[in-house]
């Protein structure tokens, strides 16, 4: 197994998640690549319906949302879009975790969904993800 500097920040704990690191490093001692990054906290949801949940990453990524795996595509791989549905309740706050990796080259990770009020295609705010 292959071990991976880690990029947790408090940078990164008050952001959307929306990074396009080209070919930098994410954070000042951590490598340009062979890196990961773990966002957890919480996903709120403003209205009921069914949402479309959607990473944009360049390597790997996980998305877990209420204790379940949406998709899991730990591999490495260009700029590839993984997407799942969901029905959340408006109101309600579900724990959420982006896993993602880098291991060389081009580094991005995008967090965006549909909701049941929008078709389009946007990063989740930062209002609607909140820290635990």
């Amino acid at each position: 197994t292959q071990s991976r500097s880690s990029a947790a920040s408090d940078v990164y704990k008050r952001q959307a998640i929306d990074y396009d690191w080209q070919d930098t490093s994410p954070l000042a001692g951590v490598p340009a690549d062979d890196f990961s990054v773990r966002w957890s906290g919480q996903l709120y949801a403003p209205t009921t319906g069914t949402y479309r949940l959607v990473t944009a990453s360049d390597d790997g990524v996980k998305l877990t949302v209420g204790g379940k795996v949406l998709f899991d595509d730990w591999r490495e791989h260009g700029v590839k879009e993984n997407a799942a549905t969901i029905n959340l309740v408006g109101g309600q706050s579900y724990p959420v975790v982006v896993d993602y990796y880098e291991a060389k080259k081009l580094a991005t990770i995008k967090l965006l969904w549909t909701t049941p009020d929008s078709s389009d295609l946007l990063v989740v705010p930062q209002l609607n993800l909140r820290n635990r």
